[in-house]
């Protein structure tokens, strides 16, 4: 004969398998606390996530997020030093010598996926504003060529002023073009 906690345990598995629900936290769920956490600790979300996905012990974002703050303000928010103490303790970082052999390879994955975290936004960012900005230029100088008419003014001396501002609204416009396919590289 089968125990109480026996049946129990039988239909929280059956119930798991029909319904698929686990009590297993899914990616938003890790995301959404990662904000939380950073938000309450005034930290970069992008420097928790990465101090997770290399410390997969981690208790949960909260709680590295809180370690992480304290490491930071206990070294100066210098971030080497906080990550070193953060991976094998304070006690074993003085903060004034070499950063101790066993925290180096933390240290430096999470410094270095930070870092090209970082400078990829930062050159999409600037692709994104140098896109705009010469999509702006390009629409003003359309619109100037739109107003500029050389035809009719063939005949008079202005005529072949005006030309020649068509000729060079042209020019600006195909160098535009040019910057514009440049953004993207």
């Amino acid at each position: 004969m089968k125990s109480t906690l026996q049946t129990v345990v039988i239909v929280a598995i059956a119930l798991t398998t029909l319904t698929g629900c686990t009590n297993q936290p899914t990616a938003d769920d890790r995301a959404e606390a990662v904000k939380h956490a950073s938000m309450a600790y005034k930290l970069d979300p992008d420097l928790v996530n990465i101090v997770l996905r290399f410390e997969p012990q981690a208790a949960s974002p909260q709680q590295t997020a809180q370690r992480l703050r304290e490491m930071l303000e206990r070294y100066n928010f210098d971030l080497i030093w906080a990550l070193a103490a953060y991976k094998i303790g304070p006690e074993q970082v003085s903060g004034d010598s070499d950063i101790p052999t066993k925290a180096r390879p933390f240290v430096a994955s999470v410094v270095t996926s930070f870092n090209m975290m970082k400078t990829a936004e930062a050159k999409t960012a600037a692709r994104a504003a140098c896109r705009t900005d010469a999509q702006t230029r390009l629409d003003e100088l359309k619109s100037l060529a739109s107003k500029v008419d050389c035809g009719s003014f063939m005949d008079a001396p202005v005529g072949i002023k005006h030309c020649a501002a068509e000729r060079d609204i042209q020019e600006s416009i195909a160098f535009e073009h040019s910057q514009l396919d440049n953004c993207t590289k």
